[in-house]
Parts: C-alpha cells; sequence; structure tokens
C-alpha cells in the first residue's frame, strides 16, 4: 500500500482510473484506492491481458467525503506474478470543499 496524499481540508474524490503501461499476454492485477487504510471503492479495478495497453480503467467510489487529515493510498496486487505486466499506474481525482490558502 503507497501513501498518495493527505488532506490539508475537506474535499471530495472524484474520480480513479488504473491501468497498465503493458498488460502483457496473461496478466492480472488489482488495484485499490483506500482512505485512512479502508477501501472506498465498489470493488477493486482488474486489469488484465485483454485491457489495452496505457487503457485508463474507471473505479467506481462508493464513499468521496473527505475531511482534514484523511490519508489517501492505493493498493496493487500483481495476481498473476511478476513479469506478466509492466509499469503499473494509478490516477486519483478530488478536490477541495474551499480553495486553499494561496491557491484562490
Amino acid at each position: 500500500e503507497q501513501v498518495v496524499y493527505t488532506m490539508r481540508s475537506a474535499g471530495t474524490l472524484r474520480s480513479f482510473h488504473a491501468g497498465c503501461n503493458d498488460t502483457g499476454t496473461v496478466s492480472q492485477c488489482e488495484f485499490d484506492l483506500k482512505v485512512n487504510g479502508g477501501t472506498v471503492l465498489s470493488s477493486v479495478v482488474t486489469v488484465d491481458n485483454t485491457d489495452s495497453d496505457r487503457e485508463h480503467i474507471a473505479g467506481t467510489i462508493s464513499s468521496a467525503a473527505l475531511v482534514e487529515g484523511d490519508v489517501i493510498s492505493m493498493d496493487f496486487d500483481d495476481i498473476t506474478g511478476p513479469g506478466n505486466q509492466s509499469g503499473p499506474f494509478a490516477v486519483v481525482g478530488f478536490d477541495y470543499a474551499t480553495p486553499l490558502p494561496g491557491f484562490e
């Protein structure tokens, strides 16, 4: 599990996408978005060899509200073992309820 960001004030999760640079030929991997260690997706995002290379596969956010101090993290599991796909990536979209000082 990798920490992605710590919220500086209240906000909302807007999106989560994941994929692999090269999905390989027999690959399957899973991505999970977490807040304070608990999943916030309806189900993990699964990427396998039937998906296109560099395809952004959307996750469904089930719990979008964020408060100051929430820790956003991402978990990656390589189901088929190393070497089957390469370059896993994930993108998290969020916004703040009010602009942070200096970013108005």
